[in-house]
């Protein structure tokens, strides 16, 4: 009677497990399908977001003068690129690394870093501690950060 029991018990076990199982991977093919749905609903969205955007920047560059809008672009480009690549280790233009080695505009004196062309050359090849971006971030975009670098240094972060 006891290995009858034991049998059922373990029986129980594996059906239990094999039921979960079922169940999750039931679960998981519907999910999928949902999931495969939901992407492209958001992908049609995403592209009438996109075709909007557009339409709008095309309205606000015949507003506004080319070189505001410019400016405005590149800022806010600069403030990506450095969200995105340096932020991490100088987070408002501090440096978590080598406290001395920050992005304020005494610092950055101090070292001779104080100059779009000495910044660009720092994030392009890197230097000590500093890591080469190169390989990375675009011409335009090193130079773009290096700007914002220093604009962000002259106004104190």
């Amino acid at each position: 009677m006891k290995q009858w029991i034991g049998r059922f018990r373990r029986f129980g076990i594996w059906l239990g497990i094999w039921i979960f199982l079922f169940t999750a991977l039931a679960t998981t093919a519907q999910a999928h399908s949902q999931l495969t749905q939901l992407t492209q609903l958001t992908g049609s969205v995403a592209l009438s977001i996109q075709m909007a955007d557009i339409q709008m920047a095309d309205i606000q560059m015949a507003e506004a003068p080319v070189t505001s809008v410019q400016a405005a672009e590149s800022e806010a480009t600069g403030a990506e690129i450095f969200a995105i690549h340096c932020a991490g280790c100088h987070i408002n233009g501090g440096n978590i690394i080598r406290r001395g080695k920050t992005l304020k505009l005494k610092a950055l004196q101090k070292y001779g870093m104080d100059s779009i062309a000495a910044i660009t050359e720092i994030v392009t090849n890197g230097k000590a501690n500093m890591s080469a971006y190169r390989d990375r971030l675009t011409p335009a975009e090193i130079e773009t950060v290096a700007t914002y670098v220093l604009q962000q240094a002259e106004t104190g972060w």
